[in-house]
């Protein structure tokens, strides 16, 4: 304990997190007490204390912290275990020390990992539920509470796109949330019936068709809805949106193609559009303004 001390960060942990970091340096080393007797065993998470790791001691530490403590423990470890060493033995427990080090790093990179995987996991379901909770008009009070878990500001104003992807969607969305990220603001975006939605809060003097490219690229068949009061006024500006998407396959079918063979967007966007009148999208909404 005395040389997790010594850190700069370790002091700043919460109880919590101090108690997860010092049962996990406790384990490694136990573990590598126990690999020694057999060092071609190959080690994974679970065999070097980082299995039971919980996922909110991976938000509190983060990856480089964690090869720290892993290096200042093993810096510990060096010159007590060449003491105990038989004679002749030393080089070579040196050398295992070394390797288990470089495995338990690359263990802990693999926890980190599925930690970033589940948190994005979660962060896609929570826009979806967002998006589907403006589109079926939800009462205000859970729209608030979707946007908050997102981290959406609720008292700004926002526009909306929705676009139908040329390519496999889920490659798509990982496109349109790359581009958000270089937007230097937030952007929601969501998969809703085939079909990518974005809502972001505009600026002032910007066009939103130049934001809709940047997200969705230049040659993209995008519409823009909007602005809304804000995220929580947002559900008939949402409904604009794919509304105007939804409105183009009924035009192909009426210029003779009649719906059979359509590509699934297309099936996505019909059954959109029976969803969409649902929840009465031309109520008092019909007046405000939408741009293709």
């Amino acid at each position: 304990m005395d040389r997790l001390r010594e850190l700069d960060w370790f002091e700043a942990l919460s109880d919590d997190a101090q108690g997860w970091v010092s049962e996990v340096v406790d384990a490694g080393l136990a573990r590598f007490l126990l690999w020694l007797n057999n060092p071609d065993e190959p080690l994974g998470t679970s065999n070097t204390g980082l299995g039971s790791v919980p996922a909110a001691a991976a938000h509190a530490v983060t990856l480089g912290q964690t090869v720290e403590l892993i290096r200042e423990a093993l810096d510990a470890v060096e010159p007590v275990a060449v003491r105990m060493a038989n004679k002749g033995d030393e080089d070579w427990l040196l050398e295992q020390i070394a390797r288990y080090g470089r495995e338990i790093a690359f263990a802990a990179a693999l926890v980190y990992a599925r930690v970033a995987e589940q948190r994005g996991a979660r962060t896609a379901r929570q826009r979806s539920d967002l998006v589907d909770a403006l589109i079926d008009d939800r009462p205000t009070a859970a729209v608030e509470l979707l946007a908050s878990r997102v981290g959406f500001a609720p008292a700004q104003p926002v526009r909306v796109a929705a676009c139908v992807p040329t390519q496999d969607p889920q490659l798509e969305l990982a496109a349109v949330e790359r581009a958000a990220r270089k937007l230097d603001r937030q952007v929601i975006t969501a998969l809703h019936e085939g079909l990518i939605v974005a809502i972001w809060s505009p600026r002032s003097r910007e066009h939103p068709l130049t934001i809709a490219r940047q997200l969705f690229g230049q040659q993209a068949s995008a519409v823009v809805a909007g602005p809304a009061e804000s995220i929580v006024h947002a559900g008939p500006t949402v409904r604009q949106a794919l509304a105007g998407l939804s409105a183009r396959p009924a035009r192909h079918a009426r210029e003779g193609g009649g719906g059979r063979g359509l590509p699934d967007c297309h099936r996505h966007r019909r059954a959109l559009a029976r969803r969409l009148r649902r929840v009465a999208l031309w109520r008092a909404d019909g007046t405000k303004r939408l741009a293709d």
